[in-house]
């Protein structure tokens, strides 16, 4: 294919085809947006510090060291950080108002945990290691290595992990559970799951989470206009008489 030879439509209708239109347009999108955003000294310099931070960048040779490593300038670098800047506080303009209540609508996905999990394919045996634990016999490390899934080679335990990571079975029981209870077998495919929660870390409203909500948001936001935007140029190009094959 000769790409300088397509026309607009066609080279429309090409990323359209390999479902590449509406990420081109969301990315359009999102450029224009954050590239108007006007940037203080103060915003620059507090995403400059924590870049260099994240990146253990101190002094001028840790400098040397970034720009050899990456392939990059220090003029690249300091576009790089000013964009990320930019997107920060364009998140804060247009989607902090709505982040905390995002925030409370995604809590129980954003919560952490830590559990003990044993799975056998025979209900027998299941009810069998559940009772040696629940009438404290034995416990999880113990028993453990009857496990016949990879959590085996972690004496049963699994975590810190966010609880939507979870097998989606066990959300619900782990939510359910207080810290040291464990939960007679249940039936997941052609498993039997013996689990108990170890420790519970319910989500906190930081400044990082603040960040994923209303980065979530401004997502949600792209989605949408981008999905309106490709709706209308496909049928603004099929009443041309130019069909666009839909994907």
């Amino acid at each position: 294919m000769d790409i300088l030879s397509l026309s607009k439509i066609d080279l429309i209708k090409s990323l359209h085809k390999n479902n590449l239109l509406k990420q081109f347009i969301k990315s359009d999108i999102s450029d224009k947006e954050i590239s108007n955003v006007k940037l203080s000294d103060s915003d620059f310099k507090k995403q400059k510090e924590n870049f260099f931070r994240t990146y253990n960048i101190n002094n001028e040779q840790d400098k040397e060291n970034f720009f050899k490593k990456n392939s990059i300038t220090e003029k690249q670098l300091f576009q790089k950080i000013t964009a990320q800047a930019q997107l920060r506080t364009y998140l804060i303009q247009n989607f902090k108002a709505k982040a905390e209540s995002r925030f409370i609508d995604r809590k129980l996905y954003l919560d952490s945990v830590i559990y003990s999990l044993i799975r056998v394919k025979d209900p027998h045996k299941a009810n069998e290691l559940y009772m040696q634990i629940y009438e404290k016999e034995s416990n999880f490390v113990e028993l453990a290595h009857h496990s016949e899934g990879p959590e085996k080679s972690t004496k049963g335990l699994v975590g810190p992990t966010a609880l939507n990571q979870a097998d989606p079975a066990l959300v619900e029981i782990l939510r359910s559970l207080k810290p040291g209870e464990v939960h007679e077998p249940i039936r997941v495919n052609e498993w039997f799951l013996i689990v108990q929660l170890e420790q519970y870390f319910p989500a906190q409203l930081d400044a990082q989470i603040e960040i994923k909500m209303m980065m979530e948001l401004f997502d949600i936001w792209l989605e949408e206009k981008s999905s309106k935007i490709v709706k209308d140029v496909v049928e603004k190009i099929n009443s041309m008489n130019t069909e666009v094959p839909v994907s």
